[in-house]
């Protein structure tokens, strides 16, 4: 979602400002439902991101309190962070806050960690991350306590994977630059690309010279590099965490894991609500198995025991 932001260099200051069609557009739950399932095959097939979208999206659909209490809980403190007014200190940062007509209604500032360090190595910086400005870094009070409300709010909903909580950084960063924003969706940052893996990738060269041969003679050469480029498209696969296969449409195991996960319901309760809600049976096995699968490859660690139970507040 942070492809959505114009960066721009106002005197050494970085400044975040929303483009003033998606103010006027507003982000509908329809909206946000395709970009968060949206990632089956094409250009983006990244699948651990679209795995985790997609669990997000079952969240936001059968769980909604999840976004309720981030917004009650989490979202005041987070604001507090923020100075309201004009840039005063080298270093700092603004986020553009605008109305419902798209016009500029305020500038939140503030100074991130991961803005001095990506401007020391002359890289871009596309926004603070829940890794390199809460958990790296020595934390002021105002921060400590906010860092404590968002972990209190991961825990209760069994949420506590870092990619998770990065993507609850990233919804409140919207939260906050669209005050009239619809608080019951997600807005996680989207599919990027470092450098380092844009300039890493593999290329095929193919190499040969006809000398006056059969085809096939040609083709068994050809296919050997075209099998060793595949290869090293696997390798380079594994490495940054892409997946070539296209997902399956269903979002069946996503919900079931987002019931499992944030709602303390069991196996067998899912298979009963699988059942009125989507009109398949599913044994409970099943259900288990593809809620382990689907967690795994999320990286979300399952929340303890295999029966209901009420949430921890």
């Amino acid at each position: 979602m942070y492809s959505s932001f114009r960066t721009g260099n106002s005197g050494g200051k970085i400044v975040f400002s929303l483009e003033p069609g998606i103010i006027e557009s507003g982000v509908s739950l329809g909206f946000v439902k395709k970009a968060l399932t949206g990632y089956i095959d094409g250009r983006v097939r990244d699948s651990t991101m679209a795995h985790r979208y997609r669990f997000l999206w079952a969240v936001q659909k059968h769980v909604p309190e999840v976004l309720t209490d981030l917004n009650r809980d989490v979202l005041p403190l987070f604001r507090a962070l923020h100075r309201e007014g004009s840039f005063k200190e080298l270093g700092e940062t603004g986020i553009v806050v605008r109305g419902k007509s798209g016009g500029q209604i305020a500038m939140l500032c503030i100074k991130w960690p991961s803005s001095f360090e990506a401007d020391k190595k002359g890289e871009l910086w596309f926004g603070p991350t829940w890794k390199s400005d809460f958990l790296d870094v020595a934390l002021d009070a105002d921060r400590l306590k906010f860092k404590s409300a968002m972990e209190k709010w991961a825990s209760t909903y069994n949420l506590c994977a870092e990619p998770i909580l990065e993507d609850a950084l990233s919804t409140l960063c919207f939260w906050i630059a669209i005050p009239h924003g619809d608080r019951r969706v997600w807005l996680p940052r989207g599919c990027s690309r470092t450098p380092e893996e844009m300039a890493n990738v593999p290329m095929l060269h193919v190499e040969d010279v006809w000398a006056f041969e059969p085809w096939p003679v040609v083709k068994e050469r050809l296919d050997k590099q075209i099998a060793d480029y595949k290869d090293a498209i696997k390798k380079y696969s594994a490495q940054i965490g892409f997946d070539l296969d296209r997902m399956r449409e269903s979002y069946e195991h996503h919900e079931w894991l987002a019931l499992f996960q944030c709602k303390g319901m069991s196996p067998k309760r899912i298979r009963e609500w699988n059942q009125n809600h989507n009109h398949r049976q599913v044994d409970s096995s099943a259900i288990s198995h593809a809620i382990d699968k689907v967690a795994k490859k999320i990286g979300l660690e399952l929340r303890s025991g295999r029966r209901g139970h009420g949430r921890r507040r």
